[in-house]
């Protein structure tokens, strides 16, 4: 249970309808708030918020600038859903591209897997089945499961 606001002692004594209300931060904006001052995790969980409409209209630039803050900060997480995020958004697949790249170099096996994808479709990169199939290949040794559907999909090198 929270506790209300304190009222300046001017308005102590003010019939109850003339005292200023406050109103709680909602979910969305105590994570917006959180992530602006540097919480990388608060950053992710608003930015899908923001990118889901929970709470609010969706609002992929304010999700897109939470993101890069916590990715340019350090957050391999960040950096791999910002890449995704951008790579699944018509228009923005290079850049998604990009910060999928990043991720990647630091070792997250779902970056490679969605790079595999990006080169298997063409999408964001130029159309490379064997890179594709290097970059799947590598995502399955690392565990991710899904890689082996995206595998069967590219046909076997002539």
């Amino acid at each position: 249970m929270t506790t209300p606001p304190r009222l300046p002692s001017y308005l102590h004594g003010l019939p109850f309808h003339l005292a200023p209300r406050t109103t709680p931060l909602s979910e969305r904006e105590r994570r917006v708030a959180a992530a602006r001052a540097g919480d990388a995790q608060a950053a992710m969980e608003a930015a899908s918020m923001l990118f889901a409409g929970e709470e609010g209209p969706v609002d992929v630039p304010l999700a897109t600038e939470l993101l890069r803050g916590a990715a340019e900060r350090g957050s391999v997480e960040a950096l791999l859903m910002l890449g995704g995020m951008l790579w699944g958004l018509d228009g923005h697949e290079r850049e998604g591209v990009r910060w999928l790249q990043e991720a990647a170099a630091h070792g997250a096996a779902e970056a490679i897997y969605v790079l595999g994808m990006a080169c298997a479709r063409g999408r964001g990169l130029p159309r490379d089945l064997e890179l594709a199939r290097r970059f799947l290949e590598h995502a399955e040794r690392s565990g991710i499961l899904e890689a082996r559907d995206e595998l069967a999909r590219i046909p076997p090198p002539s």
